[in-house]
């Protein structure tokens, strides 16, 4: 398949039979980050991220609330993080 390429500041734009195509070094599709090369290292990045700063949340916490407060507060704010689009 033959095509046309120009490279710009934004990144490569890839012409096939009149279809453009941007050329993107990752991409955030539904809150899942994919690099160029289909990895996740991105998206598992921003993922540990999320969850350090609710942790470290819990960790203030847990000298002020009871057990099952804290318990709630991870099922509400932590394990959703982990549960969405983990069936691959």
């Amino acid at each position: 398949m033959q095509g046309l390429t120009i490279s710009t500041q934004q990144g490569q734009f890839h012409n096939f039979n009149m279809y453009a195509c941007l050329s993107v070094s990752f991409w955030l599709y539904v809150g899942i980050h994919l690099d160029e090369n289909l990895k996740w290292n991105e998206h598992v990045d921003k993922l540990c991220s999320k969850v350090n700063r609710s942790v470290s949340g819990l960790k203030q916490a847990r000298d002020y609330v009871l057990l099952y407060v804290l318990h709630t507060i991870y099922k509400s704010l932590i394990q959703p993080v982990f549960d969405y689009c983990d069936v691959v």
